[in-house]
């Protein structure tokens, strides 16, 4: 072994004695202690400086640095952020804000990719990710079926893998989502005591969508039998484009029907961005209603009449990232399923 190796692992021992910011003995001083040239002390100093356990401050001397931070990096994987892609989704960026904070807060790194609704785009995505072999992985997964493998593969390649809102039963992986099919029930069931003259139900139907979707419908139809208001109008978003929905079949839909003279009306809808544009483009004939409720699994990004109330689902984002850091941080054996319950939000 070089002396200067061995005379810079005995300081690195000493350094670990001291509180950080203390000063070190000099360049002679360390050269008398240790009986060494100073070109061996200046050596064994230069490689505990690469390693970030010292710091210089010139004409003051050599200061014990703090500890550095070693960062673990976490893939996080969604399959849209809202203003990114032609998506309805606003709730996954909120959801990420939380889980990035809570990550950083314990020297992990978050990496975060998007695959909008492109399935090939989707699936060199996570074969990336099992080249990389992160720490974790916390994925929101399309409904694409043909990708499924890939993600098999994934959660054998990566120990701390979870799948965020959205679950593959045929993938033993982690799983922390949010309750759908009883938020949607909730925020439905008061309807059935209250007297409209119609209800317009906006469904983010993919084709291939997996449980979550379905059972947000299922919620929406159980809450509604036996309503006073039979008179419900369901749209299907089959397209994954919110925008080509509402242009060609929302638009021409509501140009004749707000023409029929309703006075109460619900807007029952998982895609906010569907709501958003119809509620922008018809506001004029919105306001000549004596009420209009509008009911929704996010936050709404738009400004509610006077004669509209507001009901929204909320996703207890901060529960979902503790659960997920918890997963991440336990490293627990057996895989976990948990669903975030949610609550209900009213605004006049």
């Amino acid at each position: 072994m070089y002396k200067y190796i061995d005379v810079k692992n005995q300081i690195k021992a000493y350094i670990k004695t001291l509180e950080v910011d203390a000063k070190l003995p000099s360049y002679s001083k360390i050269a008398k202690l240790y009986n060494i040239s100073d070109t061996t002390v200046r050596k064994a100093l230069n490689e505990l400086l690469k390693e970030q356990l010292i710091y210089c401050v010139s004409k003051k001397g050599i200061y014990k640095a703090k500890p550095k931070r070693v960062f673990h990096d976490v893939s996080v994987v969604v399959d849209s952020l809202y203003g990114k892609f032609l998506s309805s989704d606003s709730l996954f960026p909120w959801i990420i804000g939380h889980i990035e904070k809570r990550l950083r807060e314990n020297d992990m790194d978050m990496l975060l990719s998007c695959f909008g609704d492109d399935f090939e785009f989707e699936r060199s995505v996570i074969t990336k990710l099992i080249d990389r072999k992160p720490y974790g992985a916390v994925v929101s997964p399309s409904g694409n079926r043909d990708n499924f493998d890939i993600y098999e593969k994934a959660v054998e390649t990566i120990d701390n893998f979870i799948f965020l809102d959205r679950n593959i039963d045929s993938i033993n992986a982690h799983y922390v989502g949010t309750d759908s099919y009883s938020l949607a029930y909730k925020m439905a069931k008061p309807l059935q005591n209250e007297d409209y003259d119609k209800i317009f139900i906006f469904v983010a139907y993919y084709q291939r969508a997996l449980n979550s979707e379905y059972e947000r419908l299922a919620g929406y139809n159980d809450a509604l039998k036996g309503a006073k208001c039979q008179r419900v109008k369901k749209f299907y978003d089959t397209s994954l484009n919110a925008k080509t929905m509402f242009e060609d079949v929302i638009k021409p839909y509501f140009e004749d029907e707000f023409k029929k003279g309703y006075k109460r009306i619900v807007f029952l809808c998982i895609n906010t961005e569907v709501i958003e544009m119809l509620y922008n483009y018809f506001r004029d004939d919105i306001k000549k209603l004596d009420f209009c409720k509008v009911i929704l699994f996010d936050k709404p990004p738009i400004e509610i009449e006077k004669n509209t109330s507001v009901v929204w689902g909320w996703q207890n984002v901060e529960t979902i990232s503790k659960k997920v850091l918890e997963i991440l941080k336990e490293k627990p054996e057996k895989k976990q399923k948990i669903y975030i319950p949610g609550e209900i939000r009213y605004e006049d």
